[in-house]
């Protein structure tokens, strides 16, 4: 795999030198695919921008259908379209706060101290607010099993009990949504399982615009390294 950096302070224009490389690759590459990924609250005028620079200058429509320019969630639906997996129903949060709160009811008498606090007001949101972080970060159910388990942990008998009763709901979140739902960080882990089984040689991926990458969202690149060669360009 080739990776590269497009580097520089901040009067640089790191978009135009990605676009620059980009049409270098193309023009090597005919019939090359081309994923230029962007933040999802940006896409919309990120696409027409960078569609608009790799056209003709005067032109007054540009069509780049070897270039897409998606969000994450976007590249996963363009690789899992078709597969059973993503017809799954989707999940709003609305229903992932319905179902946190059923698993709480469900297993009150596991729990230390959260089947006292379902009722207060901001708890559940604070839950799946909690269970998002850890997707994010690739935290999983058993990672926090393991911390339990250890004893030469240093942490204390409240935090010990707040961690046992998050990582059961956690757990049984995670089981659930897999059986019947689909949500927003379910998608990412998807994905990457699916790179690691599509030949990617004639793929390239340009990563720009992000303040930060999410755990989740720098293993997509690291899982789909399986020795093909392939360009990303991140800055």
């Amino acid at each position: 795999m080739t990776l590269q950096f497009v580097l520089g302070k901040d009067g640089l224009d790191h978009q135009a030198k990605m676009i620059e490389i980009l049409k270098s690759q193309k023009a090597k590459n005919a019939g090359d695919q081309f994923f230029y990924l962007v933040p999802n609250h940006i896409k919309f005028e990120s696409e027409v921008d960078i569609l608009k620079q790799l056209g003709e200058v005067d032109a007054d429509t540009t069509a780049q259908s070897a270039v897409q320019v998606l969000s994450f969630t976007r590249l996963a639906w363009f690789f899992l379209r078709n597969t059973p997996e993503y017809q799954k129903q989707r999940i709003s949060q609305a229903g992932i706060n319905m179902l946190i709160y059923q698993i709480i009811v469900d297993n009150q008498d596991k729990l230390v101290l959260f089947s006292h606090e379902i009722h207060n007001p901001g708890f559940i949101d604070q839950l799946s607010r909690q269970i998002r972080e850890m997707q994010a970060g690739n935290v999983s159910p058993e990672n926090l099993l393991e911390m339990l388990e250890n004893d030469n942990s240093t942490i204390t008998n409240d935090l010990r009990d707040k961690l046992h009763d998050f990582a059961i709901i956690y757990q049984q979140y995670v089981e659930r949504i897999a059986n019947q739902y689909f949500d927003s960080h379910t998608v990412l882990n998807l994905l990457s399982d699916k790179l690691l089984d599509i030949d990617l040689s004639h793929y390239h991926f340009y990563i720009s615009g992000f303040s930060k990458l999410t755990a989740q969202e720098c293993g997509l690149r690291c899982r789909s390294d399986n020795g093909i060669n392939r360009y990303p360009v991140i800055y």
